[in-house]
């Protein structure tokens, strides 16, 4: 899932090392996770991710990506995180 989640953010534009800068990672822990290497990211990675990718619903709605188990929705639907 979360590789998945990384290919759809570069879609979007964002490079691995802005991905880092908004989720408060090193660039290294973007491409573990784009890879498949780090498959449980810290819980505040997960939430910055989510909410660059649109929120949980948007996830699933366009992307059948379900990030309900691992995230819980009401972390996910606030839009502080900075967009690039």
């Amino acid at each position: 899932m979360w590789p998945q989640i990384i290919r759809l953010l570069k879609a979007q534009g964002f490079s691995q090392r802005k991905l880092a800068e908004s989720a408060g990672v090193d660039q290294s822990t973007i491409c573990r996770i784009a890879d498949g290497r780090l498959t449980d990211p810290r819980y505040s990675v997960a939430v910055a991710l989510i909410d660059l990718a649109g929120g949980a619903e948007r996830l699933a709605a366009e992307h059948g990506i379900q990030v309900a188990q691992v995230v819980p929705a009401a972390a996910t639907q606030g839009q502080g995180m900075a967009h690039a």
